[in-house]
């Protein structure tokens, strides 16, 4: 599923335990347009949860969280290499950290080599990055061969927001753009309606503060959608 930053945005639900896992079942055609496995939360043996994902019919994300942005993963390089490359299979995209893909050319030469399209990520749990930082990784992603950027990031003030929002305009790619905190949840719808293009959410339980649940998220963006169709002038 290719996108480009004029893609309607999708919405996801992340599979990350059991209790997401059960939701599957349980979603209706439309809640999600996407769904992101969270492979490292089910390590050591993850494929009969993957199966449970590719049984949906649902397009979906392999992504293998390094433990330094949140994740469970703690495997060397070589190990990931071979779960990208056995399990990815069928995997609309992959996502890794953008600072393991600088770290490992290996690994990189190998993802590139796979046909899911390629999601470099950057997360700060604490704090907002410095607007010039955040734009520099954009375009490292970007120099790298990524096909979308995605950053998530700790937002306690508004003012905190604008650096995100900046992130969108005049990007030389796809953007997926989050807060997490206390702006978190405002975040979220509000990114989406500016031109997020991955937008993602809970299934069983959040496992990032502010995030919505995943089908909710997407019947907001589509009212405020066509709140702003009806709207004099539109």
């Amino acid at each position: 599923m290719h996108i480009t930053s004029d893609t309607t945005p999708l919405f996801l639900g992340t599979v990350h335990s059991e209790k997401c896992l059960a939701a599957l079942p349980k979603l209706r055609p439309g809640d999600v347009d996407v769904i992101e496995f969270r492979a490292d939360a089910f390590l050591p043996q993850p494929l009969q949860a993957l199966e449970q994902v590719r049984a949906t019919g649902i397009p979906w994300i392999f992504t293998l969280r390094d433990i330094s942005e949140g994740g469970k993963c703690d495997l060397p390089v070589n190990e990931k290499i071979a779960l990208f490359e056995d399990l990815s299979v069928g995997a609309s995209w992959i996502d890794v950290e953008l600072a393991t893909a600088q770290s490992h050319p290996a690994l990189l030469d190998s993802l590139k080599k796979l046909p899911a399209l390629l999601i470099f990520s950057h997360h700060n749990f604490e704090a907002m990055p410095e607007r010039t930082q955040l734009l520099h990784n954009r375009q490292q992603a970007f120099d790298l061969g990524a096909d979308v950027f995605k950053v998530a990031a700790f937002a306690e003030h508004t003012r905190e927001l604008h650096t995100l929002f900046s992130l969108l305009d005049h990007s030389p790619l796809p953007v997926s753009a989050m807060g997490m905190g206390p702006m978190g949840h405002a975040s979220r719808l509000a990114l989406a309606i500016a031109g997020s293009v991955l937008n993602y959410g809970f299934l069983g339980a959040a496992n990032a503060p502010g995030q919505w649940f995943a089908p909710d998220l997407k019947r907001a963006f589509l009212h405020a959608q066509e709140e702003r169709n009806q709207a004099p002038g539109s």
